[in-house]
């Protein structure tokens, strides 16, 4: 299945990368909004978020500035160089929405909301959908396609918790939604830890769970001064909260790609028991080590060699002296005569430095040896 890649300006949601969306939960002011777009801009994110329209549970919570929170959210976004996510609550609100901002977001209330989601199906910008708090995955996946039926293909699928019996969260947050809705759709996935568990200190974790479950990014509720939020205080990150969560993630990325030790196992048969053959063989098993699993001599981290009982003219060790590889530390051993076993073997096991998995990793067996492991050996053009 291709995956769906969902340009937004300079940012690609889908396209392999994990993308950050960060900023108030409601934009209260310009001083607010702005401080937001700019703190959030400095330390990773890539979409500026805010709510001009807020669906509160109840009709005495704040519930947003309207169209002049989407003028201020334009304007910060603008400023900071950031596209921007807000919510649209109603069918006659979306073309003018469109008008302002980059990303519009039909929230967990409206994930059925069948008029709303036509609408949004029939203007050209991308389409963050939330999962309702009660909504399986198939009801997600049909209400995308009430959009893509009208003929926009730009939706990113959003997880932000379901409600179910367990209180100590204001919702739970499922996870597995990710893995399986990214097998059933081509769709990109993101994830809201912030409404997902609604407890500040508990959306660090989740953020680094997201990524590694596989999400293509993250939804965050950044508050300059989160204790000064208008709405849903208890989750709002500060900047410092935020900072130290993008890093999280940056030394994720970091570890997946640090190179792992691996083991390259290795043999040949060399012509008979004399300096030159013994040496030459090694030699030429080396760079077949070396060639087939794309290493350089710099990532040879220790060498371990055996010969068979009746190889004694020379040591292996010798070769790769000769080589130049003066700083690989080797062991050599002489192996038990058994038999009936193959005659005149040169093994070598290297551990190297790669970022291969063992799975990719090429073993390499020359000339007779290719007897003692022939499903790892291949033909040389």
């Amino acid at each position: 299945m291709d995956r769906t890649a969902i340009e937004i300006g300079e940012v690609c949601i889908g396209d392999g990368g994990f993308t950050i969306i960060a900023g108030p939960c409601a934009v209260e002011s310009r001083e607010q909004v702005l401080a937001a777009a700019h703190g959030v801009r400095e330390r990773g994110a890539a979409l500026l978020r805010g709510g001009a329209f807020k669906p509160r549970t109840s009709p005495h919570s704040f519930q947003g500035l309207g169209w002049e929170g989407v003028e201020l959210l334009a304007e910060a976004g603008r400023a900071s160089g950031l596209p921007t996510v807000s919510e649209v609550m109603a069918p006659h609100d979306v073309e003018r929405m469109a008008q302002s901002i980059d990303v519009l977001q039909i929230g967990a209330r409206n994930m059925q909301n069948f008029p709303l989601l036509r609408a949004a199906g029939r203007v050209r910008n991308p389409i963050l959908l939330k999962r309702g708090p009660a909504a399986t995955l198939d009801e997600l996946l049909c209400a995308a396609e009430y959009v893509l039926a009208e003929g926009n293909p730009r939706v990113i699928l959003c997880e932000r918790g379901i409600r179910t019996f367990e209180s100590a969260t204001r919702n739970t947050l499922d996870l597995s939604a990710v893995p399986v809705l990214r097998e059933r759709s081509p769709l990109p996935v993101i994830v809201d830890p912030s409404h997902g568990v609604g407890v500040r200190r508990w959306i660090r974790p989740l953020a680094r769970a997201a990524k590694a479950v596989g999400a293509d990014g993250i939804l965050l509720e950044v508050h300059p001064q989160p204790e000064l939020a208008r709405s849903d205080a208890e989750q709002a990150l500060d900047l410092r909260d935020f900072a130290t969560i993008v890093d999280d993630l940056d030394r994720m990325d970091a570890a997946l790609t640090m190179p792992r030790m691996r083991a390259v196992r290795g043999a040949i048969t060399v012509n008979g028991d004399e300096p030159r053959a013994i040496l030459e063989g090694t030699a030429r098993l080396l760079r077949e080590v070396l060639a087939r699993n794309g290493l350089r001599r710099d990532q040879v981290v220790s060498l371990l060699f055996s010969v068979t009982p009746d190889l004694h003219a020379a040591f292996p060790a010798q070769a790769v002296r000769e080589m130049g590889w003066t700083e690989v530390p080797m062991l050599h051993f002489c192996e038990i005569d058994v038999p009936g076993a193959l005659a005149r073997v040169v093994r070598v096991l290297a551990h190297v430095s790669t970022r291969r998995s063992s799975g990719e990793i090429e073993h390499v067996y020359l000339e007779g040896a290719r007897v003692l492991r022939p499903d790892l050996v291949r033909a040389i053009a």
